[in-house]
């Protein structure tokens, strides 16, 4: 708003914005900017259907109280609630940000709830999300990864040579301290190999978190982010549990579930995201090829 209307006028808009919202949430309620043009409300202790209709209020409110040149300033909202939608706080912003999206797509100046339907929704960039990066070095990584893992194609691999480079790759493009392909048939897993970086050799890893691995096999489809419930190590300089950032994705052949994908990199270290998600969704599609 700020960039289309100028600073001043922008600033106004931003205050009504403020006033409206404001006098229409409890004082527990968290309202704050998320991006340019963007903001979360955050309504703890209230179902969808309830933050639905704060939504409509605050919608309706803003279009019959502030006008520029003549046109009514309106706004677009896009709903998801924790838990019945998303467990995760990076999984509950992507599903809002999606609704809003379609809100926009809709002729904006409007509320959507979060819906399954949405889930192939998303921005444009979202399908090149996380590949460029600004970063050359990692940039780089990911585009020579992809390259080296579609060579594969041509080499006379066994299928746990063919794993044991994919892995290797994984975890230098994506920051993990460990990776493991869990093999899956008839809803099932019947195998799975571990590696762990900087080391040329497979490992044993037990320390897998059922409740999530069980959820992306009910609902095959993949998440992302701090695990809270799996504490296996110890940092011992700063003395305290580390908490490991993790991914699973699942791999998906013919329209069958695979595998899963499953990468795990220390949280003060990395915390992976949905670009990160989108980068190893698009490995996961090439590890399909090959297997």
């Amino acid at each position: 708003m700020p960039i289309t209307y100028g600073h001043l006028l922008g600033d106004k808009i931003l205050k009504k914005l403020g006033e409206v919202v404001k006098s229409n949430i409890r004082k527990n309620d968290l309202f704050f900017r998320y991006g340019g043009e963007e903001f979360l409300i955050l309504l703890p202790d209230t179902n969808k259907h309830d933050a639905l209709n704060l939504a409509e209020r605050i919608r309706k409110k803003m279009e019959t109280s502030l006008f520029v040149d003549g046109r009514a300033v309106t706004a677009s909202f896009g709903i998801a609630s924790f838990p019945d939608d998303a467990e995760w706080k990076e999984e509950l912003l992507e599903k809002a940000d999606k609704a809003l999206y379609v809100a926009k797509e809709r002729g904006k100046n409007r509320c959507e709830l979060w819906d399954e339907t949405f889930e192939q929704k998303g921005r444009v960039t979202d399908k090149l999300s996380g590949f460029l990066t600004g970063n050359d070095l990692r940039d780089t990584t990911k585009i020579l990864t992809m390259i080296e893992l579609t060579e594969l194609i041509k080499e006379n691999l066994s299928k746990e040579e063919i794993v044991f480079k994919f892995l290797g790759r994984l975890l230098d493009s994506s920051e993990g301290r460990y990776a493991g392909i869990l093999f899956i048939e008839g809803g099932k897993i019947y195998n799975q190999l571990w590696r762990k970086a900087n080391d040329d050799n497979w490992i044993k890893f037990n320390n897998i978190n059922n409740r999530l691995l069980n959820k992306v096999l009910k609902e095959q489809k993949g998440l992302y982010g701090i695990d809270w419930d799996e504490v296996f190590e110890y940092d011992v300089v700063k003395n305290v549990h580390l908490l490991y950032s993790v991914m699973l994705v699942p791999i998906v052949k013919d329209k069958v579930l695979r595998g899963i994908i499953y990468i795990l990199a220390p949280s003060n270290d990395k915390e992976y995201k949905f670009e990160d998600y989108n980068y190893v969704s698009v490995l996961a599609n090439i590890l399909a090829m090959l297997l």
